[in-house]
């Protein structure tokens, strides 16, 4: 596989969402879509493996998690393999956003004295390099159900839906991010340990049904809780989300993405001074 060869398949694939961006960045998808050629090309540039990484490393961290919780701690979770993989790998993606809209306004700050484009753009390239790289993973937890026997229903159309709105989160948190981070340096270390809270405030090694009831309001506290629990779900057991599921789901990441939004229009001008 050539340097570049990883790069190009996904900025080819990138095309499939083009109208995405269209909703947040109606005059600069030019601009967006060059981004992401960038950012995929030096992902893979002078990688043997290219894209395969994507897949090693978060089945990797599904094959441990899975030895410890499944053999030692003795977790009863039917198809845990599946359960498992389903958490990890949205979470990769969702750590992936951080980690991109963090930095994303400051490593493009001559970009952004030189020409005058929203900011928001910039974090959006990034959150959807990564979800090119997480939709392209997604085929390996359908073979994993089908070699675990795990049930595959017609409930795997709702898993667009929950995707969606883990998405729209992400592009949320990006965008707080790096606006933060213009102000504010500290804000690395603090989304490190942040990460590693929330990691274990999220269903993704277990049902919610596991927490003591006194316990269960921190993880409906936590607005990726009902996303990640409807995802594994899903996957594991072919189960259904409720009606509650997808309205905890739904109104979290409209909320978190309006909130985002509205900082932005106040902070948009004196943000590019502060750079």
């Amino acid at each position: 596989m050539s340097q570049y060869s990883s790069g190009q398949t996904f900025v080819a694939s990138s095309n499939k969402i083009y109208r995405l961006w269209d909703v947040f960045c109606p005059n600069h998808k030019f601009l967006v879509y060059n981004l992401i050629q960038r950012n995929l090309k030096l992902k893979y540039k002078k990688s043997v493996l290219g894209f395969l990484w994507s897949l090693i490393g978060p089945a990797s961290t599904a094959v441990i998690y899975y030895v410890i919780f499944k053999f030692v701690m003795k977790v009863s979770i039917p198809n845990y393999v599946s359960f498992i993989l389903m958490g990890i790998l949205p979470w990769n993606f969702f750590l992936t956003c951080l980690s991109g809209g963090l930095d994303s306004l400051v490593q493009n700050h001559n970009l952004l004295n030189k020409i005058p484009l929203p900011i928001h753009s910039l974090p959006f390239a990034e959150v959807l390099t990564a979800f090119i790289n997480f939709a392209l993973s997604l085929p390996i937890v359908l073979i994993v159900a089908f070699i675990s026997n795990a049930p595959i229903t017609l409930n795997y159309f709702f898993i667009p839906i929950f995707l969606f709105f883990l998405l729209l989160q992400c592009y949320a948190y990006a965008l707080l991010l790096g606006i933060g981070f213009v102000y504010l340096k500290d804000l690395r270390h603090a989304m490190s340990i942040g990460t590693q809270l929330l990691f274990y405030m999220t269903p993704i090694l277990y049902k919610i049904e596991m927490v003591p009831e006194n316990l269960r309001c921190l993880i409906y506290l936590n607005p990726m809780s009902m996303i990640f629990s409807s995802l594994n779900l899903i996957v594991s057991e072919g189960i259904t989300p409720s009606a509650f599921q997808f309205l905890h789901a739904a109104g979290a990441s409209f909320f978190i993405f309006f909130v985002s939004y509205f900082i932005f229009k106040k902070q948009q001008f004196s943000v590019i001074e502060n750079l």
